[in-house]
């Protein structure tokens, strides 16, 4: 819900809990805009980002106050504008529109799966927790995926739909939260493997090829009945946002500031350029992202349940290019909103293994994959050279076999 935070730093948005009750309680003498810009990875709204095909959401919240008023709010450092309740309600209002769509989600605080009490959800009382949950149940009441009916590993896609299974809703701190309800599943069954970071771009395009050409690691997760969530997000590194602060309160000796964040990120020929938010961080990561999800459709490689990803664009994209999501960018000249068909890329995928045991000369398999790599080519996989924001062809270079295997002892 980045799209939507305020310039109140929530309880909970830093891990010290000390810390993080002071930042909320003087968040008026904090550089609110500055540090709301820090932690926007989203300019798509939660309505525009179903209507362009995501179906897994990441719903971070915490119980925090708006003018003295204590609530569930979402947050990402900062907290949301609304309550987290009213995001919920659009969520509905969507699905009931879509009848034949299925939604994944997955509550917690900051993205940790098998984190309970207090680690998860610091001085938040149980009784709060399971209020907001009674909430939850109001909300999607004849909705969610009902454990003691569905299997997560067994169920097709055509029964969920059919008994109207189709919020399947993940929850940490599962036993505390939502009283271990078969209407939600234990966020700990989360498989989550984390993306490597853009300050090391070839050892993060390293670990995805890695972890795409390795088919066992989706068939384990199935056979053992977890979700396999691949993050290919990124996040800020710290010389990146000292640096970018300077540059913009205290804007003097700028060059050897540029110079200092520039080394952050390892990647080659950026030497005039600091990214000024978490957006610019995430439209350069996905630059990189799509080429090995390309890559790995092309090879026929197996992709994850779902992905974390940043900066959704609109029609299934990821924009790759400079301008931030922030608000929704029209029109753009160069590469400023060039974008990847990432939703279709993964439907294009699916519809290739649904197809798979089917006669080859399928007339409905044929005309789908038709259409969607039509709409691939719509936004198709682009590399371009800008010096200036750290966009090059053909890198990073491609592993050697040797390397592959060393990095796939590594990670599985």
């Amino acid at each position: 819900m980045t799209y939507d935070l305020s310039k109140v730093i929530s309880n909970g948005g830093e891990d010290d809990e000390t810390i993080a009750l002071i930042l909320h309680e003087f968040s008026f003498l904090a550089p609110n805009e500055w540090i709301r810009e820090q932690a926007q990875t989203q300019g798509l709204d939660i309505v525009q980002q179903l209507d362009s095909g995501i179906r897994f959401l990441d719903f971070r919240v915490m119980w925090t106050s708006s003018d003295s008023k204590w609530d569930w709010y979402c947050l990402h450092f900062m907290q949301s504008n609304q309550k987290a309740i009213e995001y919920l309600k659009l969520i509905r209002e969507w699905m009931d529109q879509h009848p034949n769509e299925i939604v994944v989600m997955w509550f917690s605080k900051h993205g940790d799966e098998c984190a309970v009490g207090q680690a998860q959800y610091p001085d938040v009382p149980q009784e709060h927790k399971m209020e907001f949950w009674n909430q939850i149940l109001q909300v999607f009441d004849g909705l969610l995926f009902n454990t003691t009916v569905s299997q997560l590993n067994q169920t097709s896609i055509g029964d969920l739909i059919q008994r109207n299974h189709r919020l399947v809703l993940f929850a940490a701190d599962y036993v505390e939260f939502t009283s271990a309800s078969p209407l939600a599943l234990d966020s700990c069954l989360i498989e989550n493997w984390h993306n490597e970071s853009i300050t090391d771009e070839q050892k993060n395009f390293d670990f995805q090829l890695c972890t795409f050409s390795n088919s066992s690691i989706r068939a384990d997760a199935k056979a053992n009945s977890r979700f396999f969530l691949l993050s290919m997000a990124s996040s800020s590194p710290s010389d990146q946002l000292k640096n970018a602060f300077e540059i913009k309160y205290l804007p003097f000796d700028v060059d050897s500031r540029i110079a200092e964040c520039d080394g952050a990120f390892n990647v080659p020929n950026i030497t005039m350029w600091c990214p000024p938010t978490l957006m610019d961080i995430s439209l350069l990561t996905n630059y990189y992202a799509q080429r090995t999800i390309e890559f790995a459709f092309e090879n026929n490689w197996t992709f994850p349940n779902a992905f974390y990803i940043d900066a959704i664009d609109v029609n299934g994209t990821i924009r790759t290019g400079t301008d931030p999501i922030n608000p929704l960018s029209a029109t753009g000249s160069n590469h400023d909103i060039t974008a990847y068909a990432f939703v279709d890329t993964i439907l294009a995928y699916n519809v290739r293994i649904g197809c798979a045991s089917l006669d080859s000369r399928n007339d409905d398999c044929q005309k789908l994959t038709d259409i969607l790599e039509q709409r691939r080519a719509v936004y198709p996989y682009t590399q371009w050279s800008d010096t200036v924001c750290g966009r090059n062809v053909d890198w990073p270079p491609f592993p050697t076999n040797t390397k592959m295997e060393t990095e796939l002892k590594r990670i599985v």
